[in-house]
């Protein structure tokens, strides 16, 4: 969800530049930051969609200006949206697209009642796709550049080949919910969709804080990656069902609570 500007400033942008000081005071041979595939309107001139996307924007620029002429290599990964890794599922935080798969979980009684995907549609989100790379193929990126004397590249976007359509999304985490009833959704006299007001509070949750980046196509320049991946023997990301379906099981394993 939207992360608040103190946090974002606080974690992002202080953090980072506390990190580049450290790094030249004690004369760090190379730096490898994290930041997001999501800087792609603010690079191409456009507004931040987010608060946090602003935040990892000015990092970039941070790190860029302390680091100027200091002969500290640096490298730049920009990862879409982040999920727990894809053989246990494993995440520490519930954030980014959790809260969609959290959507089918905490609502499972009443969605039953309804068609999940039909739905989706009432915000748009059918018609819409969004951006996923697992936490382990994030980290054998960070990693593989750890390891280096040099970096062959100065930004690394690491974007999936191919988005997921929420259509599909919402149907897998439906079948995971048992969620396999397709009663048409209640309407009022005029069409629209009456839905009870817990069920109603998730739907608008959604719309409010996400429905921008289910309707986000990245154009970033993924080449450096790629032939990162290549050297290393790095398999790319595949949109798996099983990938959604051990996030899925993790997450309810987990009730949704972020570790502490």
């Amino acid at each position: 969800c939207e992360t608040a500007p103190d946090e974002s400033t606080r974690v992002n942008v202080e953090g980072t530049r506390n990190i580049a000081q450290l790094a030249v005071r004690i004369g760090a041979p190379r730096l490898v930051h994290v930041s997001t595939a999501y800087v792609d309107n603010l690079l191409a001139g456009g507004p931040a969609r987010t608060v946090y996307e602003g935040s990892k924007f000015e990092s970039e620029r941070i790190l860029a200006a302390i680091l100027s002429g200091t002969g500290i290599a640096t490298a730049i990964v920009r990862p879409s949206i982040v999920t727990g890794d894809r053989r246990y599922g494993f995440t520490t935080t519930f954030h980014g697209i959790y809260p969609f798969f959290h959507f089918a979980a905490a609502f499972a009684p009443e969605l039953l009642k309804t068609d999940m995907v039909a739905l989706m549609r009432r915000g748009g989100f059918v018609k819409g796709q969004v951006n996923l790379v697992p936490a382990d193929h994030v980290a054998g990126i960070i990693c593989a550049l750890a390891i280096r004397s040099t970096f062959p590249a100065k930004v690394f976007n690491v974007i999936a080949p191919c988005d997921w359509r929420i259509a599909e999304l919402a149907r897998i985490c439906g079948e995971c919910s048992g969620l396999r009833a397709r009663i048409a959704i209640p309407s009022d006299a005029t069409g629209a969709i009456v839905l009870p007001p817990s069920l109603e509070q998730g739907v608008t949750m959604l719309e409010r804080n996400y429905a921008h980046y289910f309707g986000v196509t990245l154009r970033l320049d993924t080449k450096s990656t790629e032939t990162l991946m290549k050297e290393t023997g790095m398999p790319i990301v595949r949109n798996t069902s099983d990938w959604i379906r051990v996030l899925f099981r993790w997450g309810a394993y987990r009730n949704w609570e972020t570790l502490a």
